[in-house]
């Protein structure tokens, strides 16, 4: 038969079977024209067939594939009723199934998707999302994949892929990426479980590895395939957000299938090359935080950094700079893979110096929170672990100027855990660039968090290809084996101890408890306040000073009288003692003195201490000590006094004797009667009775008459710029432990009628450095902002402060939004919260939200 009659007699043949199965019920007849058909299937098991000869059937499977297998399978899912399809037998139902198990694997996908999404609920939706499963379960999914990639003979590759890619690699790819989505929102609760995305991507994974060993055999024969498919579908995949799932299977089989095998380093290389811009990032991302070792991402990545732009992009620029991960795999595998090649090497030299620059930039670390900041030290760390000798010469002068204009920004911030990274690093970048030269050395507490730091300049080593799939598959474990691990080494330790006591038979002797010993000292102490200042001032003689710090709060709480006239002059004294002799818990003793001078005579040191407080000549610890003196001083004097702390107990202890005597006293003939009457109690059951507490003694707020005493001074002045003082400058330490000392003293003043007048003020003060650039100040601002809320009477909150409280709530929503701190953040959110309790306290829960 010729060519140009093959066509007609394959479109004769179609077009007799659908006009059979339109009008005939009859099984046999059905069977018998739907099997005429499946010979032409491209995949039909049987290469007999009737209409045909054998040099005939390759070229009428070849036109029926190319022009009429879709028409005729969508007449066939058309005729899928129960009626119709019912009537065939379970043998005779396979007949219709080979269609789309053996047909066009990619066309009958597209066409049982597309049924299934137009059909309502019937016996032919059933039927189609039946069959989809069987094409699933059947891994007819790997046939489509490998008819992608696959080259036919005589065409060239750029043939192949012109002819393949547009619409339908679209199309195959959008269908596989989104099919569980697809079919969720179609089956809903009647959704097949081999549709759910863990089952689904996992059987996907399977598939598309077998593809893989398949184009894998295909270039070991020196013949051509094209992977720009399996490289867009696991960019869409991972777009979705099953990269866990999906890559959670290739991956491990990635690394070892490369570790020995170049032809796979290859293959890896072009699959990872080719995924689109656009979803390259998902994938980089999780190789490199779940591959154990930087050389395994040299296998499967290769040096396709150097060709393509985006991956450079991610890898130097978004994974190092942008963003922040609790775990340090993924900066080892980063930095690692940049050092692994001297052909990368220079890109691993260009990040250290982008990540120094960053580092060392005030403003980026005023702007940054600090798992961000403490992120780029890591990596600056584990960078410099990469260098080797050469490097380090050739830009010792660069690193050296980026790490000494770091350094002073790191000092300059008031965060304590912020100056110690910068310490921390400036102690690593010495060592590295003189290891046996002289060295920086910082004073600073060597916790668990610096212990960490410093191990990142050994670079990570090679955990081997000895069960590499345990190590990827099981890597949640290794933390329990390693406890495990460490609780058998402690009980062998404990073993040993209670081995090396019982050999210790001359130890028996239980030390006398010196706990309640007091120190001997030669001098006296001071009987009286002003011999107590004399002490004091005293520099030649430590054992005095010490003695006289060591009782100066007692004398000054028992002897209030004395302290009238001389109090101003203690606190002075006290204000400028510096610990010389570095006596035993001189700040506290000093501290706890001054509180009490302020305690005893309240107004007269206020003034002092605030007037100084803007004085020339005090340094930055001295101007921190006024203010916590004042703060504590504060919280003191509004807590009710030590009187009526003694006065109760003394009534409870005389209660506790009274009921001790007549407990006692069992000579009394009516005691069985206390005793009956003590059981009937016990057992009995009230619904109401009396206080079972004494009624609470008021006592007058002694903070309330002096509270101005303490607020308005130290806000009049904030302004001030003065050589040894600028608040709103470079001193924004001491204006946030301002803003703190304000704050305590606002609620100190709960209650109190000025605090209408101090709220007020506050406010105003707050509203000029809400906006200041040092997280610590913000965090200050809000804290004050708090305590403003919680001080003030919710009536006058939606009353005389309505702007300023509007105003704040949306400050404090664009803080919770755009503050980079996370302190920042969480601060204001409780005070929100603080703020929408009081405010529905007051307007009953009539406010919007």
């Amino acid at each position: 038969m010729g060519d140009f009659g093959l066509p007609c007699k394959v479109r004769q043949l179609v077009r007799e079977a659908q006009n059979v199965l339109s009008s005939s019920s009859d099984p046999e007849v059905i069977v018998q024209t739907l099997t005429r058909i499946a010979c032409l299937l491209p995949n039909a098991d049987n290469d007999e067939s009737a209409d045909f000869d054998d040099d005939a059937i390759s070229g009428a499977r070849r036109e029926f594939a190319e022009h009429h297998y879709v028409r005729f399978c969508d007449f066939v899912v058309q005729k899928l009723d129960f009626d119709w399809f019912g009537k065939l037998s379970k043998e005779q139902r396979k007949c219709v199934d080979v269609f789309f198990l053996n047909g066009v694997y990619h066309e009958a996908f597209i066409l049982l998707c597309r049924h299934v999404n137009q059909a309502s609920p019937s016996f032919k939706l059933h039927k189609c999302t039946s069959l989809l499963e069987d094409f699933i379960r059947q891994h007819k999914m790997m046939d489509m994949i490998w008819a992608q990639c696959r080259v036919p003979t005589g065409v060239s590759q750029s043939q192949q892929f012109s002819q393949t890619h547009t619409m339908l690699w679209d199309q195959l790819i959008t269908l596989l990426s989104t099919f569980p989505d697809r079919m969720a929102n179609k089956l809903q609760k009647q959704n097949s479980q081999l549709f759910y995305p863990q089952t689904y991507f996992k059987i996907l994974a399977r598939d598309t590895m077998t593809v893989l060993h398949e184009i894998y055999k295909e270039i070991k024969a020196s013949r051509d395939c094209v992977v720009s498919f399996i490289s867009q579908l696991i960019g869409r995949i991972c777009l979705q957000g099953h990269t866990a799932t999906y890559l959670g299977v290739l991956v491990p089989q990635f690394v070892q299938l490369t570790h020995s095998d170049f032809v796979w380093c290859r293959l890896c290389n072009n699959v990872i090359t080719k995924i689109p811009d656009r979803c390259l990032d998902y994938v980089i991302e999780y190789i490199l935080q779940n591959v154990p070792w930087f050389g395994m991402v040299t296998k499967i990545i290769g040096d396709s950094i150097l060709t393509n732009q985006k991956l450079a992009y991610i890898m130097t620029q978004k994974i190092l700079l942008l963003r922040h991960y609790q775990k340090d795999l993924i900066l080892h595998n980063t930095l690692g893979y940049l050092a692994d090649s001297p052909a990368r090497k220079h890109l691993l030299i260009k990040s250290l110096k982008t990540l120094l620059e960053v580092w060392g930039d005030s403003s980026a670390i005023k702007h940054t929170s600090y798992d961000q900041h403490h992120y780029i030290t890591k990596a600056v760390l584990i960078a410099l672990g990469h260098l080797g000798d050469k490097d380090v010469q050739e830009h010792k002068d660069v690193l050296m100027r980026l790490m000494m204009s770091g350094m002073q920004a790191h000092l300059d911030s008031p965060s304590m855990k912020v100056r110690r990274l910068g310490m921390v690093l400036a102690e690593a970048l010495t060592k590295v660039i003189d290891p046996k030269g002289h060295t920086l050395k910082f004073e600073y507490e060597d916790d668990k968090e610096t212990k960490h730091l410093k191990s990142l300049l050994k670079p990570a080593e090679d955990p081997g290809i000895e069960d590499i799939e345990s190590i990827l598959a099981q890597f949640a474990l290794e933390d329990e084996k390693e406890s495990n691990k460490k609780e058998i080494k402690s009980s062998i330790e404990c073993d040993e101890v209670n081995t090396t006591e019982d050999l210790d038979s001359d130890d028996d002797l239980e030390p006398y408890d010196m706990s309640c010993d007091t120190k001997v000292s030669k001098t006296t102490s001071p009987m009286y306040i002003r011999d107590c200042m004399q002490g004091l001032i005293t520099q030649d003689d430590p054992d005095r000073i010490e003695v006289c710090l060591t009782v100066a709060e007692k004398l000054i709480r028992a002897n209030p009288d004395d302290l009238r006239e001389v109090c101003v002059e203690f606190v002075k004294i006290l204000l400028h003692l510096q610990d010389s002799h570095a006596i035993a818990g001189f700040t506290v003793m000093r501290h706890s003195a001054m509180v009490a001078v302020v305690v005893g005579y309240p107004v007269q040191v206020a003034e002092y201490l605030t007037g100084e407080f803007y004085s020339r000549n005090y340094n930055i610890r001295q101007r921190m000590d006024m203010l916590e003196v004042l703060a504590a001083s504060a919280q003191e004097l509004s807590q009710p006094s030590e009187s009526y702390h003694v006065s109760k107990k003394t009534t409870t202890s005389v209660v506790d004797i009274k009921n001790t005597t007549v407990e006692e006293d069992s000579s009394n003939p009516t005691h069985w009667k206390d005793i009956v009457q003590k059981r009937i109690d016990s057992k009995t059951r009230r619904f109401a009775k009396g206080p079972s507490r004494p009624e609470s003694v008021p006592v007058a707020n002694r903070f309330a008459p002096v509270a101005g005493h303490f607020f308005f001074p130290l806000i009049k002045n904030y302004d001030t710029s003065i050589n040894t003082l600028n608040l709103l400058d470079q001193d924004y330490l001491l204006l946030g432990r301002l803003l703190y000392t304000l704050g305590v003293v606002m609620y100190a003043a709960i209650n109190a009628p000025i605090c209408h007048v101090m709220a007020r003020s506050l406010l105003e003060f707050i509203w000029v450095t809400r906006y200041h650039s040092e997280g610590f100040v913000r965090q200050a601002v809000l804290f004050a902002l708090s305590m403003v809320i919680l001080s003030v009477p919710p009536h006058y909150l939606v009353s005389d402060l309505q702007s300023d409280i509007i105003e704040s709530r949306l400050w404090l929503q664009d803080v919770i939004e755009k503050d980079p701190d996370a302190e920042c953040k969480k601060l204001a959110l409780q005070t929100l919260m603080i703020l929408e309790t009081a405010l529905k306290k007051e307007l009953g829960g009539n406010m919007d939200g």
